[in-house]
């Protein structure tokens, strides 16, 4: 299986503000692994919007994610949307950070989906999540785990790319694989650009991507 750092640069205007709002997924995805949380500008709602999904349609799902604690298969057809609860760091209840792992894993082996877009971290608000991430790295790299999966797109916020891939490699030695399939690639870039200018001097901008 091959890992794939999708890294993302995030705006100013939403590191400023903690709201994440430009979202791309690759082409090529089937199944895609977000956090259960829509209130506000969050990975989820961005990822909806670049499905051209309405979040309403998933507030049962979400529900029985935080509820219950479980892994939640919200979307069958592909893409597969896979919900995890949102763990919050380390003040979190959720803690079960192998589990959510494992069964994302084992919904993707289920639809036999063979490339996963994991987009949890590529918005980090607050401190580095390490040991959610060494922890997750562990199932993703370990040899003996079965998986349908070719491909992980790993989404991971820019400031924080070189500590996670440093966890990669470390997880990489100690499971002592001899040519781990690691690359590295850019998100596309958002930029906010002026779309309308008013008589009153006002203006209307959208956050656009920068190659559109």
């Amino acid at each position: 299986m091959k890992l794939i750092f999708k890294v993302h640069i995030n705006t100013d205007h939403e590191i400023e503000l903690g709201h994440k709002v430009g979202f791309t997924i690759p082409s090529d995805v089937d199944a895609i692994s977000l956090s259960a949380n829509s209130n506000g500008f969050t990975q989820f709602t961005a990822a909806m919007r670049a499905l051209y999904r309405d979040t309403k349609e998933f507030e049962t799902s979400i529900k029985e994610c935080k509820d219950f604690d479980t892994v939640i298969e919200a979307r069958a057809e592909s893409p597969t949307i896979i919900l995890i609860p949102p763990t919050r760091g380390k003040t979190g209840k959720s803690q079960s950070f192998e589990y959510y792992a494992t069964e994302i894993i084992s919904l993707c082996n289920y639809r036999k989906r063979k490339i996963l877009h994991f987009a949890h971290y590529g918005f980090i608000n607050g401190d580095f999540q390490w040991m959610e991430i060494r922890r997750t790295m562990e199932v993703f790299l370990n040899p003996l785990i079965h998986t349908t999966l070719e491909k992980i797109y790993f989404e991971i916020d820019s400031r924080y790319f070189n500590e996670a891939f440093s966890i990669c490699k470390d997880v990489a030695k100690m499971f002592r694989l001899i040519k781990p399939r690691f690359e590295k690639i850019d998100s596309p870039e958002f930029e906010y650009k002026t779309v309308r200018e008013n008589d009153d001097g006002t203006s209307w901008a959208e956050l656009v991507r920068k190659d559109a």
